[in-house]
């Protein structure tokens, strides 16, 4: 399939596929993580998808966020996959328990369902598992997407860079937003000369793991098509949204109201509709501050790129995948801590203006 085909098709994703259209299984590894497993309700191709997500504080939901009818999962199961996913046994910083979760969780389900194939997609600290994973001597799985690979203080990739045995034993196709990819490229460079060597496609959007399920789908395409030799490297990630709409309702030149259009159900993160020209309208870019009003409470909102833009607890506001404004409060819950729902209205004011 010509790689210009591949981009017509993606286009053409069906968003239709329901909860109705698959197997919901779940149930826990030895050590304790849950985990749950969704499975075609019609063809298998007998090959699993094993979904490991990133970093979550203490104190968070623990819980496995794997929704099927999310645009990646979708075509995953509308194409014969079975997805599984995991919390991990507990939250916080686990690369070393995520590891062992993961593998239990494939050994598992491979015993089960005698799968003939498995693949990985690792999000964030789940990247930096995948990548630990993809060094073992006998891994596991065919190949894996590794998406916002943090540079982890004291990570295992720092740990074994001196050692022969420490390299990449499948092919890894590293998919990251431009503003956070000189890990990746590093990774890459260091092993360049191994075969499979790693590959790196850069999504031309800021941010973390701020990446569409279309460039998913793409990556997680070519990687299968290639193994098991790895993907072409230096391709661009980026398969560019349409011009986001907007329902911004304008109260003045420095005031607008909109609406809540998702909320994340782990780390509530909060999509709002409305856009960055809407901003620009009010005379604010990257860098400035703006209120943020919901019923009685009111907050002040660094617009900037991405989460770490601002230190724990701090706001910040930023344009997601698709080009809409997402809100979210580092190392916390933004959406709980303004009582939001989806449909909430919220008001948002350039208070450099009001004054």
């Amino acid at each position: 399939m010509s790689f210009r085909y591949q981009i017509l098709t993606l286009l053409f994703i069906p968003l239709w596929l329901s909860a109705n259209d698959s197997k919901w299984l779940d149930g826990v590894t030895p050590d304790g993580a849950p985990y749950v497993l969704l499975e075609p309700k019609t063809k298998s191709n007998n090959e699993l998808v094993v979904w490991l997500p990133g970093y979550r504080p203490d104190g968070f939901t623990r819980a496995v966020d794997l929704n099927p009818n999310d645009e990646a999962i979708a075509y995953l199961l509308k194409n014969g996959f079975s997805v599984a996913s995991t919390s991990y046994r507990r939250n916080g910083l686990v690369v070393q328990d995520g590891m062992i979760d993961a593998l239990q969780l494939i050994e598992l389900l491979k015993a089960k369902n005698n799968y003939l194939k498995t693949w990985i997609i690792g999000i964030s600290m789940g990247a930096e598992i995948t990548v630990n994973l993809s060094q073992e001597d006998t891994p596991l799985h065919s190949g894996a997407i590794v998406i916002g690979f943090p540079n982890i203080k004291k990570t295992v990739f720092e740990d074994i860079k001196a050692s022969d045995k420490a390299f990449p034993k499948v092919p890894l196709l590293f998919l990251v937003n431009q503003s956070e990819s000189s890990h990746s490229e590093a990774y890459a460079e260091t092993y360049k000369d191994h075969q499979p060597s790693p590959s790196i496609w850069i999504v031309r959007r800021d941010g973390h793991v701020n990446i569409r399920d279309v460039e998913i789908i793409r990556a997680f395409e070519s990687l299968k098509d290639s193994a098991p030799d790895s993907p072409p490297s230096g391709m661009d990630g980026t398969m560019i949204n349409l011009t986001p709409r907007s329902g911004a309702d304008w109260v003045d030149q420095t005031t607008f109201e909109c609406s809540v259009t998702q909320i994340d159900p782990v780390y509530g993160n909060v999509d709002l509709f409305c856009t960055m020209v809407d901003f620009a309208k009010m005379n604010l870019k990257k860098g400035d501050r703006f209120m943020l009003a919901y019923e009685n409470r009111s907050v002040t909102v660094l617009l900037g790129n991405t989460f770490s833009d601002v230190e724990p607890g701090e706001w910040v506001a930023f344009p997601n995948a698709d080009g809409q404004l997402r809100l979210s409060r580092n190392f916390a819950n933004a959406a709980k801590s303004l009582n939001l729902n989806i449909n909430s209205r919220v008001r948002i004011q350039n208070i450099s203006a009001s004054q």
